[in-house]
């Protein structure tokens, strides 16, 4: 956003960004629909995107009245001189975006997954009275309307650290707690029904950011304001869209 020089469209910038889906949400996409949706599953995941660049766009109007009334700014736009790619080029920033994604994934995913096996584990060594059972169970009351679990409920708070680490949280927890026959997210496909599930994918697109695009939201905007209005916002809507999705989804299936 620093090549932004509005001042205003920067800060509509920066809060409307989260909402446009990354590549970390996309394994959880891709677990969550190969399990419900069958050979629908890419139709599913192509629709958040869509719903993805829509939402970001009425956000930014909403922004732009409710916090910059009044406020027009001029419409100038410079593009830059586009030039066909290279394959040296595509390949660079191909190895550079897989390198991002190891370190990424030997550091923050791999020590979020650690801690999440630990809380998993721990005091007892059974994860039905384990702290993240005690955590998840303890904020379950709040999403029992969406229809959430509490191991997904759980997955969701250990999300803040990299949305990556939904799938690690969601395999951890279901593979340590599922019995003979029904393993893994066998387990969550006999828990929730399809509207749900895809519910809960929505409620990760919208829900907070992780710690580090809190943290850069911080910094480039300079106040804690536009976190908040950020954080809270996304959550809010989250579970509003989560809640209807479930509602209407129910009603036909």
């Amino acid at each position: 956003t620093r090549t932004i020089s509005e001042p205003q469209e920067r800060i509509v910038t920066i809060l409307v960004s989260p909402f446009i889906s990354c590549s970390a949400r996309l394994p959880v996409y891709i677990m969550i629909s190969s399990v419900f949706f069958g050979k629908a599953a890419g139709l599913a995941i192509f629709s958040l995107y869509v719903f993805s660049v829509l939402f970001t766009f009425a956000s930014a109007l909403l922004f732009n009245k409710l916090l910059f009334k009044g406020k027009p700014s001029p419409m100038i736009m410079e593009l830059p001189r586009y030039r066909k790619p290279t394959i040296r080029s595509l390949m660079l920033y191909t190895w550079n975006r897989g390198k991002h994604f190891l370190e990424k994934a030997g550091t923050i995913i791999l020590a979020a997954s650690i801690v999440i096996w630990v809380l998993s584990y721990f005091p007892t060594g059974n994860i039905l009275t384990s702290f993240a059972s005690i955590l998840g169970k303890s904020l379950e009351p709040l999403f029992r309307p969406l229809g959430f679990t509490w191991q997904m409920v759980t997955a969701l708070i250990f999300g803040g650290a990299a949305k990556e680490v939904i799938v690690s949280s969601l395999s951890t927890l279901y593979g340590a707690s599922s019995l003979p026959g029904n393993p893994g997210l066998a387990t969550l496909a006999s828990q929730i029904t399809p509207p749900v599930a895809f519910g809960f994918l929505i409620f990760v697109l919208l829900y907070f950011p992780c710690f580090a695009t809190i943290a850069a939201i911080k910094n480039e905007s300079g106040s804690w304001k536009y976190v908040w209005i950020t954080v809270l916002y996304g959550l809010g809507i989250a579970y509003l869209l989560a809640l209807i999705t479930r509602l209407i989804g129910g009603a036909f299936l």
